[in-house]
This record gives structure tokens, sequence and C-alpha cells, in this order.
């Protein structure tokens, strides 16, 4: 089976610690005996924005701890801690894995992952097919990117949201797709240039394409097992 890979994203208060509060969830979490491992970081370039991304062996093990008394109370902690509800979603990765969010502190083969959720609404992600076709033409995309961005480490990986999620007032279908770079910057440089704008059309023309957004994230792991 898959493993699933649960995101969880915290508006931490200005006078709490993101250290000390990683620090008590893994504490609390320790007692599961199907997590893989822990990663986690503040996302870059925003201001106390924690994200924890807990990677579980199988979908089921994640569904029965969602309904139990210990991720309540994992919740009561967290939420605790910020200035508003954190939000947690499920993202299936498949067989393209997640080393491409193992970036050591900065320290890994990907120092940073660039973390893009992709909207896709109206009835055309209703179709039996629609995920595949869309990965495909997303791999399509990550390979033309691919030739011509200096900054890439040739990490990445493509996965799906199990959940629907608002976007614009619309329940859409979200890909995530993760592209490891040696730096914010060498992103950001990539983005203002012709190369990246010749190859935007490939995504901005998906059938019910709503939009993107990215954030960045240079992630320590913890081993649960």
């Amino acid at each position: 089976m898959a493993s699933i890979t649960q995101f969880l994203l915290l508006s931490l208060r200005i006078s709490v610690e993101a250290e000390e509060v990683v620090n008590e969830a893994i504490t609390m979490l320790r007692e599961q005996k199907s997590i893989r491992h822990l990663k986690w970081s503040m996302i870059l370039q925003e201001d106390n924005k924690l994200c924890i991304f807990v990677e579980w062996v199988e979908k089921s093990a994640l569904d029965r701890y969602l309904q139990s008394d210990a991720y309540r109370r994992l919740l009561e902690f967290m939420n605790s801690q910020t200035t508003e509800p954190i939000t947690s979603h499920s993202v299936v990765f498949g067989s393209y894995g997640t080393a491409v969010l193992d970036n050591k502190g900065g320290h890994g083969t990907s120092p940073v992952a660039e973390v893009l959720y992709m909207y896709f609404g109206g009835v055309q992600n209703e179709s039996e097919n629609f995920q595949d076709t869309a990965t495909a033409t997303v791999q399509q995309f990550l390979k033309e990117i691919g030739q011509t961005a200096t900054g890439m480490t040739g990490e990445s990986s493509i996965g799906w949201m199990l959940d629907e999620v608002a976007f614009k007032g619309e329940m859409c279908r979200t890909c995530v797709l993760v592209v490891g770079w040696q730096s914010v910057e060498s992103q950001l440089e990539f983005l203002a240039s012709k190369d990246f704008s010749s190859a935007l059309p490939i995504i901005a023309s998906m059938q019910g394409f709503r939009g993107a957004h990215k954030t960045f994230v240079s992630n320590h792991t913890i081993h649960f097992s």
C-alpha cells in the first residue's frame, strides 16, 4: 500500500518557539507505531508559519488516528499555540516518495523544497482518468523546466490531496508538486525568466485549472522507525 503524508500548517503565536511545539508533537506522536518519519520547517519568507509533514505507512493507519483521542489531544495542544485553527490535509505521493522534502535543514541534496499547490475545479476533475492525465501533464511541465532551470536539484515529487479544498469559492481537487532547489532565490530567478514563461502554459491550459500557490520549506527530519 502507498504511504500517505499528513500536512499540518500552524500559524504560531509570536511568543511561541517552533522547536518546542515540534518536540512536544513528536513526543505525542511517538505513541503511534505506523509513522515512518516527521519533517518540519518554518515556511520560508512567511512570518511564524510552521509546516509539519508526517508520513504514515498506509492510509488506514492515519484514518484510525484521525478518529482517536490521541489526535484530539494533539489538536488541542497545537491549537493552543496558534493564532487560528491549524490546517490539516492528507496527500498521497505514491511511487514518487518524499525524498525531496528531506532537506536536512538546508544541507540536503535539495536544500530547499518548493511546495506548489495546483487547484482544479469543474466537472472535468470528476472524470475517471482526470488524475492520471493531470499527473502526466505536470510531469511534462517538470521535464520542460528541468531543461533550463539551473537551480533545480533534480529531486521532485507529485502527489494528490485526498480531500477537496476551497479555492476562490470553489471546492477543488489539489495536485501537490514538490520541487527541490538550491535556494529560494534560484527559484525566484527562474520564475522571472523567459524559459518559465514559455513553460507555464503547459499548466495554465489544463482543463479545470483554477490557480496555484506555493510555499518554500527547508525541512529537518526525525525518523520514527
